[in-house]
């Protein structure tokens, strides 16, 4: 299998490209190298939409195909598709986090969506042994210059009308200390990718979202939740997985807030584990001392 390797990529003032080719970290599916080889042949013929719709045909045909990918996300970058470009690359750091390459694609689309914070981030954790080493540092002194910090200037307080305080009394947005309060028998926790966070309720049968500037709703509550205690967040299509002490079963949560059972017959269902890798959720057991395992 191969990697693009023609393709070049403005990042702010700098010029990134894509290495030579690379062999597939995982063997693929027939399928999935069948839609493959003909993506490549409608890139190299220079069918760009036609290339990003067989490459997204074939990591759908096989999700932990790390090549297909990749270069989805080298084929929507050329488009100017950057967050489309950030998700393809987010999959294939998620299925080979090893992969500097791939994190060095992804810091650029983040940087191209002007999400300097996370492109940073991905720059800085490339090592000094990896041929994109320099071009990181490249990248982060641009980011840096670029990004301008004004002066605060003071203003005089203008009074306010007294607020209702909210369940929320309390968040500290760094470091470490109190986040947040206001819940009710607060069990299992997973993170969003904007940094918001779901807090499963068992007292309350709930599922609370809570952003970083402190604002609480509830995401789901009652019906299929009966003893919300496990909880993790599948990264590939946002759907949360709940895991129900009392009903003994596992639901899932979409993005949208639907509801809807996964499985059933577990002897109370405590901790859930999601592994991206192989798209497994495993299950732990109290009662039977057991783990089972969901092929998702």
């Amino acid at each position: 299998m191969k990697r693009l390797s023609s393709l070049m990529l403005a990042v702010l003032t700098c010029v990134l490209s894509f290495s030579s080719v690379t062999p597939s970290l995982f063997a693929a599916t027939p399928q999935a190298e069948a839609y493959y080889a003909q993506a490549m042949q409608a890139y190299e013929q220079k069918g760009f939409l036609q290339a990003a719709t067989l490459f997204q045909k074939a990591a759908d045909a096989d999700n932990t195909y790390v090549d297909a990918w990749f270069n989805l996300g080298a084929v929507q970058y050329r488009l100017n598709k950057y967050e489309e470009a950030r998700n393809a690359f987010q999959k294939a750091l998620w299925r080979s986090p090893a992969d500097n390459e791939i994190r060095y694609n992804l810091g650029a689309s983040l940087a191209k969506l002007g999400r300097n914070t996370e492109a940073l981030e991905q720059f800085n954790k490339i090592p000094s042994t990896h041929p994109k080493y320099s071009e990181a540092q490249a990248e982060i002194t641009t980011i840096k210059k670029t990004t301008i910090v004004s002066k605060p200037t003071w203003t005089k307080p203008t009074p306010v009308a007294k607020t209702t305080k909210t369940n929320v009394n309390a968040v500290a947005l760094s470091g470490s200390g109190l986040y947040a309060k206001g819940l009710v028998g607060p069990t299992g926790i997973a993170v969003g990718p904007n940094g918001e966070l779901y807090v499963a309720n068992y007292t309350k049968n709930n599922i609370v979202k809570i952003l970083s500037n402190g604002s609480q709703s509830t995401l789901t509550q009652g019906g299929l939740i009966n003893g919300p205690i496990g909880l993790v967040r599948d990264p590939r299509n946002g759907n949360l997985y709940v895991a129900n002490y009392i009903s003994g079963d596992v639901v899932s949560i979409s993005p949208s807030g639907t509801v809807s059972t996964l499985k059933k017959g577990y002897g109370k269902p405590y901790y859930l584990y999601f592994d991206a890798l192989t798209n497994r959720l495993f299950v732990s057991e109290q009662e039977g001392n057991q783990v089972s395992v969901i092929k998702l």
